[in-house]
């Protein structure tokens, strides 16, 4: 992420009380060139690696809000997309709607 990306998914994370420091480590495709051989570097490819890394970094019972939508189609699991981080920095009407959606499902 970049540094206003970052403040920004900070920020959500403490008005919400979210503990993004659960995860042990942020997933990237595709893997590096040492594994990229024996996994592949397709959308198949990725879509089971992702669901692999979630399953392994996230209980059944843990709410996932995906950012972005193209992110969307490699999750296989219920999930809530949310718009991307730069989405929301480029539109501050969009940023309010999400932050009310947000508060409201608590």
């Amino acid at each position: 992420l970049g540094p206003q990306e970052q403040s920004l998914w900070e920020g959500l994370c403490r008005a919400f009380g979210w503990q993004p420091e659960t995860l042990s480590a942020d997933f990237s495709w595709p893997l590096g060139q040492g594994r990229s051989g024996v996994i592949g570097r397709d959308s198949e490819s990725a879509r089971g690696v992702m669901q692999g890394w979630l399953a392994r970094d996230l209980g059944e019972d843990m709410r996932l809000l995906v950012l972005g939508e193209p992110l969307a189609g490699f999750v296989q699991r219920p999930h809530r997309q949310l718009p991307a981080l730069s989405a929301l920095l480029a539109s501050p009407l969009a940023k309010r709607a999400l932050w009310l959606q947000l508060a409201g499902d608590d």
